[in-house]
C-alpha cells in the first residue's frame, strides 16, 4: 500500500496473490483513481523501468493548503492532481515501485525528516557525510573512514530508530545530484 495525506490517505495497493511476485511494489492505483510518472520537464513516462515523479489523480487529492482563514475561499487549487514528492518507476505489469524522496524531505517511521539536518547532526560531530533515503534505510555515504558502528549508534539515538535501519557506506561520498543521477 502507499498513500499520503493530501489523497485522504490511500492510493494504491498490492493485491495479495502478488505479494511474493512484487517484493517492493506498492501495488496498483485503488479503483476509479489514476497514477502517473513524470519527468523533469513534467512529460509523462511510459516505459518501464524508467524512473520519474510519481503522480496521483483522484476525487480524493486535497483542495489546497490553508494558512489562514482566507484561503478557505480559494477553491480546488489542486484540481485533483497531487504530485507527490517520490520518485518511482513501473515494471512491465504496471506495478509501483517508490524508490526515494525527489527532495532531501523523507517521512522516516512516521516523523518528518530533513536529511540535511541529519547530515549537519553528523557534521557536529566531526563526521563529513552526505545523506540519502533507500527504502526502508537512511543511507550515510562518509567521506574519510569512520567508525560505522559509532555513527550507526549516534545515528539511531539523534533520531530514534533501530539502527538496523541506517546504512553506513565508508569512502563513498557523492553529491545528492551525482546519487540521484546514479539511481
Amino acid at each position: 500500500m502507499y498513500g499520503q495525506t493530501e489523497a485522504s490517505p490511500r492510493m494504491t495497493y498490492l493485491d495479495w496473490k502478488s505479494f511474493f511476485k512484487k517484493i517492493g511494489s506498492v501495488g496498483k492505483p485503488l479503483k476509479g483513481y489514476k497514477v502517473a510518472l513524470q519527468d523533469i520537464r513534467g512529460k509523462k513516462i511510459t516505459t518501464p523501468e524508467k524512473k520519474g515523479e510519481i503522480v496521483f489523480s483522484g476525487k480524493n487529492v486535497c483542495l489546497g493548503y490553508a494558512t489562514s482563514f482566507l484561503d478557505l475561499q480559494k477553491g480546488d487549487e489542486n484540481k485533483g492532481i497531487l504530485k507527490t514528492g517520490d520518485l518511482g518507476k513501473f515494471d512491465k505489469s504496471n506495478h509501483l515501485f517508490v524508490l526515494q524522496r525527489k527532495d532531501k524531505y523523507i517521512k522516516f517511521f512516521g516523523k518528518r525528516c530533513n536529511l540535511t539536518d541529519v547530515e549537519k547532526f553528523l557534521k557536529k560531530n566531526s563526521c563529513k557525510c552526505k545523506c540519502y533515503y533507500e527504502n526502508p534505510n537512511i543511507v550515510v555515504s562518509l567521506k574519510h573512514n569512520y567508525n560505522s558502528k559509532k555513527i550507526k549508534k549516534l545515528l539511531s539515538n539523534f533520531l530514534r530508530v533501530n539502527s538496523n535501519f541506517i546504512t553506513v557506506k565508508k569512502n563513498s561520498f557523492k553529491s545528492y545530484k551525482e546519487y540521484k543521477n546514479e539511481k
